[in-house]
């Protein structure tokens, strides 16, 4: 009888394991919230390439973050962006010539999924000369889902070693009752 639940409890560990500990890092991960220029956005010219999103980004020197730029007369400018806060790649970008673009981005989120995205924007004379307002929240450190990751990785180790040693304790008893 007591062969048969030691089993029964490392299952019931691997099950709050997968719970606890498999559904954390999905919340981290980062999606476009704002954009500078914005999708389908017109503008008179451009300097700068901003990217906003809602949760922290991370930047990985065996994968560097791009941004790629294709133009309507099939120009193609690779950029290479900068973290300019937890929560925003920058890039700055010199003489854009009139016509449609394409801007491409692979940048990683803290939890190392791979941002993948698109969107066009144009530069044309009567254009806007400046993007539509981009804005962080002041009280944005770009922490809140790594906090939630952090907290829900420390309540998985402390189950499963209130577990473990609930399941020593059972043996040792079972030991001792021989």
């Amino acid at each position: 009888m007591t062969q048969r639940r030691v089993p029964r409890l490392v299952r019931a560990a691997a099950v709050v394991a997968l719970v606890v500990g498999g559904a954390a890092p999905a919340s981290a991960h980062a999606d476009l919230r704002v954009s500078c220029p914005g999708a389908g956005e017109t503008l008179s010219a451009l300097d700068e390439i901003t990217l906003g999103f809602d949760g922290p980004m991370l930047v990985l020197p065996e994968a560097p973050p791009s941004i790629t730029l294709a133009g309507s007369d099939d120009t193609m400018r690779e950029i290479e962006p900068s973290l300019a806060s937890p929560t925003v790649f920058s890039a700055p970008v010199e003489g854009l010539a009139d016509g449609r673009y394409l801007l491409a981005y692979e940048l990683y989120s803290f939890d190392g999924d791979l941002n993948i995205g698109t969107f066009e924007f144009e530069i044309a004379a009567g254009g806007s000369e400046v993007c539509a307002l981009f804005e962080v929240p002041a009280d944005d450190d770009g922490g809140g889902n790594a906090t939630g990751i952090v907290v829900a990785v420390i309540a998985g180790v402390a189950g499963m070693a209130l577990l473990g040693g609930f399941v020593m304790w059972r043996s040792r008893r079972a030991e001792q009752a021989r």
